[in-house]
This record gives C-alpha cells, sequence and structure tokens, in this order.
C-alpha cells in the first residue's frame, strides 16, 4: 500500500498514462494506415472480374482480423509491461526446448482459424443470411405509417397484418 501511495503521489501516474497514450495512438495510425491501403487495394481490385476480386475481399478482410488481432494483442502486452512491471525488473529465463510436435498441433490450430474464419468471411461478404426484415402491420403504427389494415398501410406490402 505505502508502495503504490509513493507510486503515485510523485505524478508517475502521469507517466504511465502518457506512455499508454502513446501507445493507443500508435496503434491506431498503424491501423489506419493498415485499413487504409487494403480499402485503396479493393478499389483497384474491385476492377477484376467479378469472381477474382471476390476472392481478394476475402483475403482482405481475413488480412484485416489477422493484422488487428495481433494489434490488439500487441497493445495489451505492451500496456501489461508499462504498467504491471518495468524492463529492469524482469529476470532472463532459460529458452524453452520447442518440440516438433507443438510447432505442428500449433500450426494445424492456427490452419483451422484461417479457414473458419476465411468460411466465415465467404458467407458475410456473399450475405448469404440476409434477408428483407419482417415488417407487420399492427395497431401501434404511427400516422405516417398508415392506420393498421387501410388501403396506405396495405400498399406498404408487410409480411403479416395483425387481425385482432
Amino acid at each position: 500500500m505505502k508502495e503504490s501511495w509513493n507510486l503515485t503521489s510523485r505524478k508517475y501516474w502521469w507517466k504511465l498514462l502518457s506512455r499508454l497514450l502513446v501507445l493507443g495512438f500508435s496503434a491506431s495510425i498503424i491501423l489506419l494506415i493498415f485499413n487504409l491501403l487494403i480499402y485503396l487495394c479493393q478499389l483497384g481490385l474491385d476492377r477484376l472480374p467479378r469472381n477474382v476480386s471476390f476472392i481478394f475481399a476475402v483475403f482482405n478482410l481475413l488480412l484485416v482480423q489477422l493484422v488487428s488481432e495481433l494489434v490488439a494483442i500487441w497493445i495489451s502486452i505492451i500496456s501489461l509491461l508499462i504498467v504491471v512491471a518495468p524492463l529492469k525488473s524482469f529476470k532472463l529465463q532459460s529458452k524453452v526446448k520447442k518440440t516438433i510436435k507443438l510447432k505442428v498441433l500449433a500450426l494445424c490450430l492456427m490452419l483451422v482459424f484461417a479457414l473458419a474464419a476465411g468460411a466465415n468471411n465467404v458467407l458475410y461478404l456473399k450475405e448469404i443470411d440476409m434477408q428483407r426484415p419482417l415488417t407487420i402491420s399492427h395497431r401501434g403504427v404511427s400516422d405516417k405509417n398508415g392506420v393498421q389494415n387501410t388501403i396506405p398501410a396495405l400498399k406498404k406490402q408487410p409480411s403479416f397484418i395483425q387481425i385482432m
């Protein structure tokens, strides 16, 4: 408790806050530039035949998701390093021997997640789930939308009509 009070009483919090703000600002700039580049590339790729531009759109969306995730992980780790422990307090760790099985498992997991994200992007960009929302003519309609079961209300072709 005393250490916490000493750190905050000497305006140490401003040093932490300024570092976190610089980190957040730099990450935002990185994402903005990357997303803008991907968007501009996609604008050029949209001039290609429809199937080719669609494949590139799926790939570009996957890239945006991947880079956003990596930047989020980077921000989280650096933020924790800034707030929790200064670099001076770290002790060098001995290297952990990585096995081939662990590398293959990690590669397989990344491949599964990439394929799942790619399939999700295809469904998202194809608008498979997109349907016209149902409209229901019911007693609570406002005057600008017409009164229930009148000719002007029925001309809007509601999906369902409340009878009672």
